[in-house]
């Protein structure tokens, strides 16, 4: 059982992928999950994991225990945002859900910290059972967000899914 739910935090500039992530979230049992306010873009995401205006108050934006991040957004993508983390005395568990399946993007996003990759699916039920296996696989064995310089985890597969 963990200790407390695991924040998750969506940042993917389209709105359809932001809304079926959402309804595929609110089907993933066990509820050890929480999904906070999903984000737009990379520097979005940056202001938010700084705690800058308007999220330096962490009762209402908590920091994530969990990143899903799509990596081609406006204003700052994925692999920025990547690239910052890597100097943050602190950085959540970074999950790429990317339209991508490119070696090249998906070598990129590990080489600068990304725990795991994901393509994103096709329909619902895939989603579901995607978002089913990052709650089992990243937030019951990583509540915490890591020190900065750890990239990698024991049970790490470096999986594309």
């Amino acid at each position: 059982m963990v200790p407390h739910p695991c924040n998750v935090l969506l940042v993917d500039d389209a709105d359809n992928d932001r809304m079926l992530f959402k309804i595929a979230f609110d089907q993933v049992e066990p509820k050890q999950l929480r999904l906070l306010k999903p984000l737009k873009n990379g520097a979005e995401a940056i202001s938010y994991l700084a705690g800058c205006v308007p999220f330096a108050d962490r009762q209402a934006f908590p920091y994530p225990d969990l990143l899903i991040l799509d990596l081609k957004m406006p204003l700052k993508n994925g692999f920025d945002v990547l690239e910052w983390l890597r100097n943050q005395p602190m950085r959540p568990t970074v999950i790429i859900l990317s339209d991508s399946s490119q070696k090249t993007d998906k070598d990129r996003a590990f080489s600068l910290g990304a725990t795991d990759y994901y393509v994103k699916p096709n329909g619902l039920p895939e989603l579901v059972a995607m978002i089913s296996r990052m709650e089992t696989t990243w937030c019951r064995t990583a509540l915490r967000p890591l020190p900065a310089k750890t990239t990698a985890r024991p049970h790490d597969s470096r999986a594309t899914h």
